[in-house]
């Protein structure tokens, strides 16, 4: 998100809090748990459970199947840098080998030396059990992935940890301010890194050439540069990516004029940052390298920054198979984004290039507004009953949201694209 004044964060908070909640007919959202301390990112174990980050303790946070909060935190992230509105704990990702490797892996700002860090983590105590309130992460598994991402600026710090279906982590990197390196390939700023992780053991130090990812588009080139998978970018705070095809949907942050999302589908995608924002082409002031005729991927959409200032992008849906509350068939693929400073869940149906806000259904609040009242949503995850969880940053609190009509008796519709939730 982009470095806020105090007074436009509060106004833009409380606008977003005064709007009643409300979704489609045949869903139900709810406040779930309260208690939590300014959460800003959320993942699901497989068996339900539900882990919480909290962005200035470095807390993770332990939430049951039956939506018990854990009291205490099941890791608290050390050498925490949280001074500025967009660092501390920023980010973490489930090693999707669990229970064999059980491994959480976490983004965040360090204090000493003053960097940006990918770290991971091994887990104790119950692996696979729901109701298991004994799961810890022992600070002393400890292993530095990745570091040395430059934090000189305190804001622009992305970002995202995902696993897609191929196995690899995708890591999201901000630019730092310095808007230029989103252009350079030997910087990890402005990027979205593809990591392999799959072998690295108990032990450092890890080397850059240990995690290449096959296929990486860069990977010929060495150093950082054989990391990248997408560049050109400011903050992507959010991302999300779709289960069964493995496309990347990168929300960036704007400056002046535009909110986007961009579709990384291949790999190597320039999204133009900074000679543009959104689909606006700009001149960046300073010096940067004229990127030579570099063909830039248009966003699948963007907005006026009189709309929204922090694109967050949520979900695509791909309901789980054999979920208690499946998605009616004529969401498959839909890709739903919100912002952080406006309240409301927005809907985008298409394929490729060509994305476009769906038609309202019933009961939805608004021509473009699938539902409102999710007051600064900073992050979301489909849950293994089909359900879409996120918490709200501002009021410590995670929701729900789920289908609660009925079930069709014909889900060919969903195939094997819902099996592969689960892979």
């Amino acid at each position: 998100m982009r470095q806020w004044s105090s007074v436009l964060f509060v106004l833009l908070a409380a606008v977003a809090v005064d709007v009643p909640a409300a979704v489609p007919t045949d869903f139900e959202q709810s406040e779930v748990l309260g208690g939590l301390d300014a959460p800003v990112a959320l993942t699901h174990l497989p068996d339900g459970r539900l882990l919480v980050a909290e962005q200035k303790t470095g807390n993770l946070r332990l939430v049951l199947a039956d939506d018990t909060l854990v009291s205490a935190p099941v890791l608290t992230v050390p050498d925490l840098e949280t001074a500025n509105n967009e660092a501390g704990l920023l980010s973490l990702a489930v090693d999707p080998g669990w229970p064999q490797r059980p491994y959480v892996y976490v983004h965040f700002t360090a204090r000493s030396p003053r960097e940006m860090r990918l770290v991971r983590y091994a887990a104790t105590g119950s692996l696979t059990a729901p109701d298991g309130d004994d799961l810890g992460f022992d600070p002393a598994s400890a292993l530095v992935v990745l570091d040395s991402i430059p934090d000189d600026f305190g804001n622009h710090n992305g970002g995202t940890l995902l696993f897609g279906p191929d196995g690899f982590l995708y890591f999201s990197v901000g630019d730092d301010e310095d808007r230029c390196a989103a252009q350079r390939l030997d910087s990890p700023l402005g990027k979205v890194l593809r990591l392999d992780v799959a072998d690295l053991g108990a032990n450092g130090p890890v080397s850059t050439a240990d995690l290449v990812a096959a296929g990486n588009p860069f990977a010929g080139q060495g150093g950082i540069a054989s990391l990248v998978w997408a560049l050109g970018l400011r903050n992507p705070y959010r991302m999300t990516v779709d289960v069964a095809t493995g496309e990347l949907f990168v929300g960036d942050v704007g400056e002046v004029s535009r909110e986007e999302i961009s579709r990384v589908a291949d790999g190597g995608e320039n999204l133009g940052w900074p000679f543009r924002e959104g689909s606006l082409p700009i001149q960046p002031p300073g010096n940067c390298d004229d990127p030579g005729g570099a063909e830039f991927v248009e966003p699948i959409w963007d907005y006026g920054r009189t709309e929204g200032v922090s694109v967050v992008a949520g979900f695509v849906v791909r309901a789980p198979e054999g979920a208690e509350y499946p998605w009616p068939a004529a969401y498959e693929g839909d890709l739903f984004f919100a912002d952080f400073f406006r309240n409301d869940l927005r809907r985008l149906t298409g394929a490729g290039q060509e994305w476009q806000i769906a038609a309202p259904v019933d009961g939805q609040p608004g021509p473009e507004d699938w539902a409102n009242g999710l007051s600064t949503a900073a992050d979301f995850a489909i849950a293994p009953d089909g359900s879409v969880v996120y918490v709200s940053l501002g009021d410590g609190t995670l929701h729900r949201i789920r289908y609660v009509g009925a079930v069709p008796t014909d889900t060919t519709s969903f195939g094997a694209l819902r099996a592969r939730y689960r892979d």
